[in-house]
């Protein structure tokens, strides 16, 4: 039987979807500088979850589709999610994120610690406290560093986390940690590598992080980039665990709401499209006045425009993929993020013949809602006579390198620039 190929008549709209019991509350109000300023820029109805990996087709039930948006603060230029869902439901036990199993991640790591070394050549610290420690991949690369060292993550909740020298994990989200008890003093430095996305309020644990942190304390927080985004058109990096957005204006406007001085930023462009970076200090002594802004806000004429060129790449994305008729069609790359691709493309994958990903240990899973079952290439498998889509969008290079060494036809990607 042939299998049916998305349609290319389809705008960026779809269905909406009223199942919505997993939504904890609705933001009104900007998590940055507080304005009630805010403006729909993207409607994403029926939307679904991502990092979800499932054996079975009839476990989709347990992870339904849920309505979001994203907004845009007119006053500061930061860009939050309209609707925080229940953080059980979306980091349930299938939450599939570590940051030591992901080469994107690891890579991402690496420089950041690149980063902090430079930033702190020839300094030691007596406290040290990672925000969002995950698997304690980058705690272990600097803990050379430190006296003590602090990590700070949920995922260690019901779980024994590992005795590590000076080292020591708290299984809590960050809303949850009494520092005072629970660090015992003043910490010198503190970060964070892609965990103040996920948070609903960050301005209130930063703010309770400053006031503890000691005089002169270095701040170093790595979030993904909405201008980065905007300038690239990676609308499919909107989804339901990033709640935050954040601008440089927005990063900015919000180290001067906590009383802090900004030091640097920089971006790493191999990961994402370009995550930043941005150092700021708790000052030593009295608060300095606030300088003027020195970065541009996005605005939604900004905004309309680049998101008016994703679509339009989708649309053609789907064009190619329609002419494929009694054709085999492969996606490369069982990425976490696929579930948004395949959203924007208005389909269930169902033409596809698999999904293939080189890492064995996603053979034979799939998404929920989603046809295509994730298949690891055999050591003779051949690519010839057949079509790839790149489903993978942040490990695009490596897949079509890899892609043309299987001999494939046609390679299509979702999007021209990454």
């Amino acid at each position: 039987m042939q299998k049916k190929l998305p349609s290319a008549r389809h705008d960026c709209s779809r269905r909406r979807d009223m199942n919505n019991q997993f939504v904890k509350k609705e933001k009104v109000s900007c998590s940055v500088c507080g304005s009630r300023d805010l403006q729909a820029v993207l409607e994403l109805p029926a939307f679904p979850l991502t990092s979800i990996y499932i054996k079975d087709p009839a476990e989709s039930a347990d992870y339904p589709n849920v309505d979001q948006a994203l907004m845009l603060c007119l006053r500061c230029g930061h860009g939050q999610l309209r609707f925080f869902l229940e953080p059980d439901f979306v980091y349930g036990p299938l939450y599939w994120h570590r940051s030591s199993a992901s080469p994107i991640a690891t890579s991402g790591n690496d420089f950041f610690a690149e980063f902090l070394g430079r930033l702190t050549a020839g300094k030691a610290f007596r406290k040290i406290v990672e925000v969002g420690c995950n698997d304690l991949y980058l705690l272990r690369k600097i803990a050379a560093k430190g006296d003590e060292l602090f990590g700070i993550d949920p995922i260690w909740k019901q779980r024994q986390p590992p005795a590590e020298g000076n080292i020591r994990v708290i299984g809590k989200f960050i809303e949850e940690v009494d520092f005072q008890k629970e660090i015992g003093g003043a910490p010198d430095l503190v970060l964070s590598v892609h965990t103040f996305e996920h948070v609903d309020e960050p301005k209130e644990p930063l703010r309770r992080l400053m006031e503890v942190a000691a005089p002169g304390a270095l701040f170093v927080i790595e979030v993904p980039g909405f201008d980065t985004l905007l300038e690239i058109s990676r609308f499919d990096q909107v989804f339901h665990q990033h709640v935050q957005y954040f601008s440089l204006a927005s990063m900015e406007r919000l180290i001067g709401e906590l009383g802090g001085e900004y030091v640097t930023h920089t971006f790493n462009y191999g990961y994402w499209g370009g995550t930043m970076l941005v150092a700021f200090q708790k000052p030593r002594g009295a608060r300095v006045s606030a300088s003027a802004p020195r970065f541009s806000r996005p605005t939604p004429e900004l905004v309309a425009g680049s998101l008016a060129s994703f679509c339009e790449e989708f649309s053609l994305a789907r064009k190619a993929l329609a002419t494929l008729h009694g054709e085999r069609v492969y996606g490369y790359g069982g990425a976490q993020m696929l579930p948004t691709i395949a959203y924007h493309l208005k389909s269930d994958l169902s033409f596809f013949e698999c999904v293939l990903d080189d890492n064995p240990d996603r053979d034979g899973l799939r998404y929920p809602h989603l046809s295509a079952v994730i298949r690891k290439p055999a050591d003779d498998f051949s690519l010839e006579g057949a079509s790839v889509l790149v489903t993978a969008l942040d490990s695009a290079r490596g897949i079509v390198k890899r892609a043309i060494e299987l001999k494939a036809k046609r390679i299509i990607m979702p999007l021209r620039m990454f």
